[in-house]
């Protein structure tokens, strides 16, 4: 326990093992350290130096004999507060120089001479690969999805944590709904006054297959028998989709529910009526 506690306060392991050998066995000289740490004397000498400086050990000197005696255990977490301290002003500045790292990926990205794509198997595989533009923040975001099919298989757990990072990062979305005739009637005959102006449907027989578009990436997906996705990075290719996208937005349905219709499902989805 004393070890791990010691890497907390970034402490080289060879340090940690001289201070809980002093700390066990008291007052020790450099050549016993050497032998009970299995470390060269010189070593153990650079490393009693280091564990001075951090207030971590003291020497004492009897006639004749240098012996170091290891501090109160109470140093440690001075340490490890100064450490956290350290942690916390690292972090303010990576939340700071956060944009401009994102503007320089996506510069980055943008630039690719050749496709880029990546393959996921199985319903985990479609998981990840969904989770993938949550990487990304402020964008428009486009989709044609199977949503009974996915839901089916993904859990609407996976939805409504998904689609709750999406509102986070403030990546909006302009979605299409595949669904069959059936499914389809089933909402029309809740239709009402409120809409909800991101979400259209396109009937027919019902599909397995879909996609998601964001930024310079497309992620495919299929929910049929034996499940699988791809993403496919190339920013000619989502302009392409993007401009299907818009063709299939522009004759599809605007979906209509009341707000008390269909809640449960909605809800699930982490959909707000």
């Amino acid at each position: 326990m004393i070890s791990k506690l010691l890497e907390s306060a970034d402490l080289p392991i060879e340090q940690s093992q001289i201070y809980a050998c002093l700390l066990e066995n008291g007052a020790l000289a450099a050549g016993k350290l050497a032998a009970a740490t299995g470390l060269s004397r010189p070593s153990v000498y650079d490393h009693l130096k280091a564990l001075e400086e951090k207030g971590l050990a003291r020497t004492s000197t009897k006639p004749g004999v240098k012996t170091f005696i290891a501090s109160s255990p109470e140093q440690i977490g001075t340490l490890l507060e100064t450490r956290l301290k350290t942690l916390e002003k690292q972090k303010k500045q990576f939340d700071t120089a956060l944009p401009a790292l994102m503007k320089l990926g996506k510069a980055a990205r943008q630039g690719h001479s050749a496709p880029q794509m990546r393959p996921f198997d199985g319903a985990d595989g479609i998981r990840h690969a969904l989770s993938d533009m949550i990487e990304s923040r402020d964008l428009m975001t486009r989709s044609f999805l199977p949503i009974r099919a996915v839901t089916s298989m993904l859990s609407a757990e996976f939805f409504r944590h998904h689609n709750n990072a999406c509102r986070e990062r403030n990546l909006k979305v302009k979605a299409v709904w595949s669904l069959d005739n059936k499914a389809a009637s089933d909402m029309a005959a809740h239709a009402g006054k409120n809409i909800l102006r991101d979400i259209r449907v396109t009937t027919g027989d019902a599909s397995v297959s879909g996609y998601w578009i964001y930024g310079t990436k497309t992620v495919f997906l299929s929910c049929g028998p034996h499940p699988f996705a791809f993403i496919i990075d190339c920013a000619d290719h989502a302009q392409l989709m993007t401009q299907q996208h818009d063709v299939l937005w522009n004759h599809s349905q605007a979906l209509a529910l009341k707000s008390d219709a269909l809640k449960p499902f909605l809800f699930n989805l982490g959909v707000a009526l």
